[in-house]
């Protein structure tokens, strides 16, 4: 790991003497950059609304966001897309499961329309 950047964020960002930079652990300095980086988000998220309230309000617009997010997304919010790969289950697995719920065979589908 670096020292200088790490220096210059206690020192700079943070308002700590190079003393007490030099005294920090590692633990105390993920805090505060995790601390500095939510007080980040939250100002963008701030200026985003302050936007977001002046367009909702303007007669000259045409097209009015609906939400915050209409205006921006930032990357924070992104939703995390998980892909499932659906493959039919096989006779085995059919008959497992028809056991284990005590439904008949021919009730299941198994991923083909009729």
């Amino acid at each position: 790991m670096d020292y200088p950047p790490i220096e210059s964020f206690l020192v700079g960002r943070c308002g700590k003497t190079l003393r007490e930079a030099a005294m920090t652990s590692v633990y105390e300095y993920n805090i505060l950059v995790e601390g500095h980086n939510r007080k980040a988000q939250e100002e963008w998220e701030i200026r985003r609304w302050e936007v977001f309230m002046q367009w909702s309000v303007n007669p000259n617009l045409k097209k009015r966001p609906r939400t915050p997010q209409d205006i921006v997304r930032f990357p924070w919010e992104k939703e995390l897309v998980k892909e499932v790969n659906m493959e039919p289950l096989t006779e085995d697995e059919i008959g497992r499961l028809c056991d284990i719920f005590k439904i008949e065979r021919n009730s299941i589908r198994n991923g083909q329309d009729k």
